[in-house]
């Protein structure tokens, strides 16, 4: 059984909807010189929440995806199969900048990170340093909630969900407040 204070590995999913992740996540890639497919990733999705009332903002930013990640000349030149490249090549042609214009690049893309970048991130220096840093700030909090708990009398007793919910907004409110009421009280 595994031990509750070993740290669970994010899915990559996880990775790009967390923001501290996805930041120590890029930093690894850059390391590597191989980031232009999580650029890509996140320029899509940037893109697929874009309003639709606002289609020449879309047909614009489409351009500047395509220019960026498709062009030979581009910034940033991902690798993805021929036909999908063919796709958005024509969807950019006739205009029909839709929402999904990109979707099946950016599902090519994120089969590849999966495969390769997210495991070697996984096993990387990068990642086991951010872990053991979070692994450090909760075990620091745990000891604050602990002597939080004492001082205003919560039982073992209570169901653990309840007090989970009471650590969360503690540390919410706490923000550092508790040391200035402690300095305030002498």
């Amino acid at each position: 059984m595994a031990d509750s204070d070993e740290p669970v590995n994010p899915t990559l999913e996880e990775i790009l909807h967390d923001e501290e992740l996805i930041r120590v996540f890029r930093g690894y890639l850059k390391q590597r010189a191989c980031s232009e497919n999580l650029a890509f990733w996140i320029a899509v999705h940037q893109y697929r929440h874009l309003d639709d009332k606002y289609s020449s903002i879309r047909a614009t930013r489409a351009e500047k995806i395509y220019h960026k990640f498709f062009s030979t000349a581009g910034e940033y030149l991902i690798n993805v199969d021929e036909e999908i490249s063919m796709q958005v090549t024509s969807k950019l042609a006739a205009k029909e900048c839709t929402a999904d214009m990109f979707d099946a690049a950016q599902n090519f893309i994120y089969q590849m990170m999966e495969h390769d970048s997210y495991h070697k991130f996984l096993t990387s220096d990068t990642f086991l340093q951010h872990q053991a840093s979070e692994k450090r700030f909760k075990k620091k909090h745990r000891i604050k909630w602990r002597s939080h708990k004492r001082k205003t009398g919560l039982r073992k007793h209570e169901k653990k969900t309840e007090s989970l919910v009471e650590m969360e907004q503690y540390l919410i409110n706490s923000n550092g407040s508790h040391k200035k009421k402690s300095k305030d009280s002498k």
